[in-house]
């Protein structure tokens, strides 16, 4: 028996209570404060690290990475240096939207992010940011896109705001932002007064988005900080326009609905100092550079990438020497965007003298051990000196200190199989690093062509020539702790969750509604928040069974297919990620 008939679920990406406790006390955020008072709320533990799409898979899964299979937003070729574009055809296993639509509930999930291409399922579904475009192929069912166009205006996967920032319009890029939130809000509006749906979900991005680039006018001790054009505060100017959207949501659902707000991860100040860690590793003996003349050729041209902004990588076979761009030609069948991606990571390498290596993304820079036979010039042989190498590493990363402050850098060093267990460990990185704070904000990563000098940590000029100004500008970095919020009928007042991650939050909105969590999941239900504990966990027959026959049936089959990108679609989404600011 369900403990709840209707649950609304709002997703706030990278959302922390940093920001919304002191305004909601304020009642800058009444809605968020009602709740709040209404409910119980408590930090929520994201992923290892804390990133958007293993994050929302490990929500929608209630598995960890190496049982749902999507670490990042690119992962590796089998076999090759090479990387692909991710998307929800990545993942694994099944959601808890085709769980609960097996069990007969009627869903509506809107925006959620790694849901492209989008789920058949009892209800209708809105692509996230990994959709190319608003169109038919990013809806469920196809004739949703022109129901939404007709109702409610085009429909907007994102705020594209790289260029307002490019040219220091960060007014502007507010305005986009703003914008975006007012057109999901009247698009959930819509689809919530569609028909009376059992499980409703819509995600706003633009909390993500608006810290990344706004940190520095909020936090007057940013490294960064500036004042706003204009004045005021532009995160809490996003955060008042959220706060309206939920207040507009749950004045549209019928009483006694049941509320969750949540959110992938936290987010808090980045700092002005640049780490390079295959600069690092190559000043330890394990990791090489290819010779000194190649290296020009191919910083050069990534100098030249760079400074082309946006259209670089569509532009890139016209800069790349040719030694360089016979790199890329290693599948030709791949798209031009995967390839250049791939480049722009691995080009520069020495793999015969190379043990370790990582890929430089500008968020969490993780380690791989370069392994013979999994890579395609892998020198470290599995087992002892696989392990060795390994722990090498680990030990020389957590002796890494800050030569200015003389404090650690590094706060962890984990093997993925101490984090996470499941079939598809092999998309995990061999080594999980947790970051230290450098008083209180996060190290910048940056890819070691775009170093100047030997030194393997440096401060981040404002007028770097290899950055654009939309990269430098971002001021806000995510953190391990994003946000939950219940409140309802079905919830305890005040309710004292006992560290509640990310992945409880699957087994528990299947509780809420009835319905049974398939074994495998790594999560559990939060109990201790629910005013009673749902029949189906005490053993009472019936509890959601159809719901358990439909994992046995379609775990495995039907997820993970590797629905890829077209040429053009893998530009649209680096575009996305680009304007997003999660890739160079």
């Amino acid at each position: 028996m369900p403990l709840t008939d209707r649950l609304l679920i709002i997703g706030l990406d990278g959302a922390t209570f940093d920001l919304m406790a002191p305004w909601a006390r304020q009642r800058e955020l009444p809605n968020l404060a009602r709740l709040m008072d209404a409910g119980t709320y408590q930090p929520l533990r994201s992923t290892l690290p804390p990133m958007s799409f293993p994050a929302w898979n490990t929500f929608m899964t209630g598995k960890n990475v190496a049982k749902h299979g999507v670490f990042d937003f690119t992962e590796r070729k089998p076999n090759s240096y090479g990387v692909q574009f991710t998307n929800g055809s990545s993942r694994q296993t099944q959601t808890i939207w085709s769980i609960l639509s097996r069990a007969q509930k009627r869903i509506c999930v809107m925006a959620v992010p790694c849901t492209y291409p989008p789920e058949p399922l009892n209800g209708v579904m809105i692509s996230g940011f990994d959709a190319p475009s608003a169109g038919p192929g990013s809806m469920y069912p196809p004739g949703l896109y022109e129901e939404i166009r007709t109702h409610v205006g085009e429909y907007m996967v994102a705020a594209q705001i790289a260029k307002d920032i490019d040219r220091d319009r960060p007014d502007l890029a507010l305005q986009s932002i703003l914008q975006t939130i007012d057109r999901k809000a009247a698009t959930a509006l819509y689809l919530l007064e569609r028909e009376p749906w059992h499980c409703f979900m819509a995600m706003f991005g633009e909390s993500d988005l608006s810290a990344h680039h706004f940190w520095k006018y909020h936090d007057p001790h940013s490294p960064h900080y500036e004042d706003f054009p204009g004045g005021g505060d532009p995160l809490l100017t996003v955060y008042r326009r959220l706060d309206k959207a939920i207040g507009d949501l749950l004045g549209a659902v019928p009483p006694g609905t049941t509320t969750i707000v949540m959110s992938d991860h936290g987010h808090g100040g980045t700092g002005d100092k640049v780490i390079y860690v295959n600069r690092w590793l190559a000043s330890h003996g394990l990791f090489t550079f290819r010779s000194s003349n190649h290296a020009r050729g191919l910083a050069g041209a990534r100098v030249r990438l760079a400074r082309l902004g946006g259209r670089a990588k569509n532009l890139a076979i016209r800069v790349i020497p040719y030694k360089a761009r016979k790199l890329l030609m290693y599948e030709r069948r791949a798209g031009v965007a995967n390839r250049v991606e791939s480049w722009l990571r691995f080009g520069s390498i020495d793999w015969s003298r190379t043990k370790a290596f990582s890929e430089e993304t500008p968020y969490y820079p993780m380690i791989w051990i370069n392994v013979r036979g999994r890579e395609p010039e892998g020198i470290v042989e599995a087992g002892a000196m696989y392990e060795a190498v390994r722990q090498e590493v680990k030990d020389r990363l957590l002796a890494w200190t800050d030569p200015e402050s003389g404090h650690p850098l590094v706060r962890a060093v984990f093997g993925r199989e101490e984090v996470y267990q499941g079939p598809y460990l092999e998309k995990v990185p061999d080594l999980l690093v947790a970051w230290h704070l450098d008083r209180g904000y996060s190290y910048l990563s940056r890819p070691s062509y775009q170093a100047r000098s030997e030194q393997f940590i440096e401060g981040m000029p404002k007028d770097a020539a290899t950055h654009s100004r939309f990269m430098m500008a971002k001021s806000g970095s995510h953190r391990d702790y994003g946000i939950l919020i219940m409140a309802g009928k079905a919830i305890v007042p005040r309710a004292q969750l006992r560290d509640p991650q990310i992945a409880d939050l699957a087994p528990t909105i299947l509780a809420l509604l009835g319905v049974a969590a398939p074994a495998g999941m790594d999560g559990r239900t939060l109990t201790e928040a629910l005013e009673r504990v749902p029949e189906l966990m005490a053993g009472v027959p019936g509890g959601g069974g159809e719901a358990a026959d439909y994992a046995t049936e379609v775990e495995g089959a039907g997820h993970g297919h590797g629905v890829r990108y077209s040429e053009e679609e893998a530009r649209q989404i680096e575009t996305r990620l680009k304007d997003l600011g999660y890739i160079d």
